[in-house]
């Protein structure tokens, strides 16, 4: 029998487990799971993501959003000194979408494209020393959908521990 096969072997066995660390993700993964993607367009479910909730705005017949009530928290959970984005999208796509703030204390003025679609990023500072997952603010708002409106709510809540 031929040592040729087995130093193959030998050599393939090496390089293998020699590539399986290398395999391994470089960052851990974020222990905060982020929701389902959003699809505002065919189903009106937002998304419901610490990170940056995207909010569907449903104007197909009553005005209603999903989630009712957008929760971000203070910062973002990957870079804590970051303030997250809440996103408003219009079903059906389109339309004249406007987001005004009741109380401008939760996040900056709302910015939106005339096109179904806005965000607002979360206000710096706000939360400072919040306990994970306890509520710092709660801001209303009011939707305005093509001549229709709504005064749903985001509440902001303090990330991770």
């Amino acid at each position: 029998m031929s040592k040729v096969p087995l130093r193959s072997f030998a050599v393939l066995c090496v390089l293998v487990v020699s590539i399986i660390p290398a395999c391994k993700s470089k960052n851990p993964p974020n222990p905060i799971s982020p929701g389902s993607s959003a699809d505002c367009a065919s189903s009106g479910v937002g998304r419901a993501n610490g990170n940056g909730p995207i909010v569907c705005v449903d104007g197909s017949g009553t005005l209603s959003v999903n989630p009712p009530s957008a929760r971000v928290w203070h910062v973002m959970s990957t870079d804590r000194a970051t303030p997250p984005m809440v996103q408003w999208l219009t079903r059906p796509a389109g339309g004249n979408l406007l987001i005004t703030m009741k109380d401008s204390s939760c996040v900056e003025t709302p910015s939106c494209t005339g096109k179904g679609q806005c965000s607002a990023k979360v206000k710096s500072g706000i939360g400072v020393g919040a306990t994970a997952g306890s509520e710092v603010k709660r801001c209303a708002y009011k939707v305005t959908l093509d001549g229709k409106e709504l005064d749903p709510d985001v509440v902001v809540v303090g990330c991770c521990s």
